[in-house]
């Protein structure tokens, strides 16, 4: 026979009293609950949400299971209190390297990707003071190559940090702890994107494989078509030093040819300035010759550049 949905009469004043700190009356209504209605009130979320520790403390004493560590994690970077309501999450259990999924329709690789979960706590670096020496560094997870059927690359936590960074800008703290990891897919990906501390750090601090190629070309070419004009000489004189640089400086000429063809009238003439202050780099620490460049494969909008990188 069907039922009417009945309210536990005890959930709004459980509610209140946790509000105003009545741990007596708090301790009597929760009792009332069961174990659904306790966990759908998320006492440690509405703690955060209250930026207190008095608050989390009483939440915690119901020993109940961490839930949407995620969103705790962005939770505590908006409190005052987060350095110590964090050491108290850790505390009482919090597991750092719970395996946390970013759905693929939210990722800019389009495919999920799995990690610590702490890596959120590069949000702020109070946080990730706290959380980087419990991370299991050695983390690794394939993703599947666009260009090779049945085909995987490997990525670590340097690579994830910074296929999240474009979420929100993470601090630079991370590559203090992930010295060992060397960026592959996470700094092609990041190099296609607007610019940001964590990215000129990773580059300045040499945290990539210079030769790693992704998806047929060299980051030199993602440099490129990302515009990454102040990051661009010092990524050059990197790789010019491997055996080859000549391949690598000729796969970064491809951005002259087919590659988005139109966004260059689209952007005007900042997009134009931009890709030939990047040309210049290329000819002069670079040593590219531009006058052998194939004339019938370069874009029509792109032509005015090539003519002025060959004067």
């Amino acid at each position: 026979m069907w039922k009417p949905f009945t309210k536990n009469q005890s959930i709004a004043p459980a509610l209140q009293a946790f509000r105003e700190l009545d741990v007596e009356m708090f301790r009597t209504h929760v009792a009332q609950l069961n174990d659904a209605e306790q966990r759908a009130l998320q006492f440690i979320k509405r703690s955060l949400e209250q930026d207190s520790p008095a608050h989390l403390e009483l939440a915690l004493e119901m020993k109940q299971p961490f839930s949407e560590i995620d969103r705790l994690f962005q939770t505590l970077v908006a409190c005052q209190n987060r350095q110590q309501l964090l050491e108290m999450l850790l505390a009482h259990g919090l597991d750092v390297n719970q395996v946390y999924t970013l759905e693929g329709h939210r990722s800019i690789v389009r495919q999920p990707l799995h990690f610590p979960v702490g890596l959120y706590a590069a949000r702020h670096p109070e946080l990730w003071t706290l959380v980087a020496t419990k991370l299991d560094v050695t983390y690794t997870m394939h993703l599947q190559r666009s260009d090779q059927f049945m085909e995987t690359h490997e990525l670590n936590l340097l690579d994830l940090v910074l296929l999240l960074d474009i979420e929100e800008e993470l601090t630079i703290r991370v590559l203090d702890q992930l010295s060992e990891c060397k960026a592959t897919v996470g700094l092609a990906e990041r190099l296609q994107r607007p610019t940001s501390p964590l990215l000129f750090k990773t580059i300045e601090a040499n945290a990539y494989l210079p030769t790693f190629v992704y998806a047929k070309h060299y980051f030199p070419f993602y440099a490129l078509i990302g515009r990454q004009t102040t990051l661009f000489p010092s990524l050059l004189k990197r790789v010019i030093q491997e055996p080859v640089a000549s391949e690598i400086c000729k796969d970064a000429l491809l951005a002259f040819h087919n590659h988005h063809p139109g966004l260059a009238m689209t952007m005007g003439d900042v997009y134009i300035e931009q890709l030939f202050r990047m040309g210049l780099v290329l000819r002069d620490v670079g040593h590219v010759d531009f006058r052998k460049m194939d004339a019938e494969y370069v874009l029509p909008e792109y032509r005015e550049v090539v003519y002025r990188l060959n004067d």
